[in-house]
């Protein structure tokens, strides 16, 4: 279909190295964002994450998180990443708060769903 047809069920994202369906990822309500790991933005914005899925979770959002290479190195491979994620927020509980692999966001190699997103 052409591609303002989409939704972004038509999309696969990187998850545990393979191209993964992204259906069961998706909430009722489901917010994408990108994350690093170490940077003070994601550093204020975890615990609020965390909280309005704590609050929310139940009647459908879903938080997809996305880290990235782009902007400065991150160091840590996808499933280290997971896991610091999970240990340091408690973040990372499938499907409603997931941390996928990390994706170029931006640019020509640009994740498809992030470029159907910021085209939407």
């Amino acid at each position: 279909p052409p591609s303002s047809d989409k939704t972004a069920f038509d999309f696969d994202v990187p998850f545990r190295g393979e191209p993964t369906e992204i259906k069961p990822f998706l909430g009722r309500a489901t917010l994408v964002v990108n994350v690093k790991f170490d940077d003070p933005i994601t550093l204020d914005q975890m615990p609020g994450f965390q909280a309005l899925l704590n609050r929310y979770s139940s009647k459908g959002l879903h938080v997809l998180a996305f880290p990235t290479d782009q902007g400065w190195f991150e160091a840590e491979d996808s499933n280290t990443l997971r896991l610091k994620f999970k240990s340091v927020y408690d973040f990372g509980q499938y499907p409603t708060a997931v941390v996928f692999d990390k994706a170029d966001l931006l640019g020509g190699n640009a994740l498809p769903l992030y470029s159907w997103m910021t085209k939407s």
